[in-house]
């Protein structure tokens, strides 16, 4: 999978003027599937950073390898299937997260069987966000405290750079929903800042409190 690319412009004249048009996933993913193998690194180039800082804030270390397989199942797709794709951006990220919670699942397994052979007992669910690591933006230890519905959509949108429609496909969710969500998951976020700068007054104040 290309990890960098030139983005294909589109031209048109408009009397002694020139505009330049960056196509949108959309466009690119059905130029490709007609034959147009640049815009393959094109839609890399342009969804990729984006789809990784996702990825890594659910899997971490299987991050990369979960995003070059989503565009490969994306550009494999049969060119009749793509017909039926609403939105490329979207559905890209469909697939992404149907990847990354399918990790997440697997490695509940495998800590809830480890546990039962360690212990002999069964043990409660561990949680599928990863551990913080050091040297980590506030925001994203922010993030941690978070339960998964009212992670996403803040992930989706500050990393994927997703509208609040499209994280609704993404979601299966109501865009009411979604931006409810989004809603409580800041302000869960903006108290857990101000709890934190009040028992550490010394330490910056965090994006999302700033941003208030």
């Amino acid at each position: 999978m290309p990890r960098s690319g030139q983005c294909l412009v589109s031209t048109a004249r408009a009397g002694d003027k020139q505009t330049s048009v960056t196509p949108s996933p959309q466009q690119l993913l059905r130029r490709f599937h007609r034959g147009d193998p640049q815009a393959a690194e094109a839609l890399w180039s342009l969804l990729a950073p984006r789809m990784l800082g996702v990825a890594s804030r659910i899997v971490d270390r299987e991050a990369e390898d979960l995003v070059q397989q989503a565009f490969l199942k994306a550009l494999q797709t049969p060119r009749r299937e793509i017909r039926k794709v609403r939105d490329a951006e979207a559905w890209l990220f469909v697939i992404l997260r149907n990847s990354c919670l399918s990790i997440v699942r697997e490695r509940r397994r495998e800590a809830l069987r480890r546990a039962r052979v360690a212990n002999g007992s069964p043990v409660s669910h561990p949680t599928s966000a990863p551990q913080p690591r050091l040297n980590e933006p506030p925001i994203a230890r922010l993030l941690e405290h978070l339960s998964d519905d009212l992670r996403e959509p803040v992930l989706l949108r500050h990393a994927g750079g997703l509208t609040f429609s499209q994280i609704a496909l993404v979601l299966e969710l109501p865009r009411s929903t979604v931006a409810d969500r989004y809603t409580r998951a800041l302000d869960a976020m903006r108290k857990l800042s101000a709890d934190q700068r009040s028992a550490h007054p010394d330490r910056p104040a965090s994006l999302v409190e700033a941003r208030r």
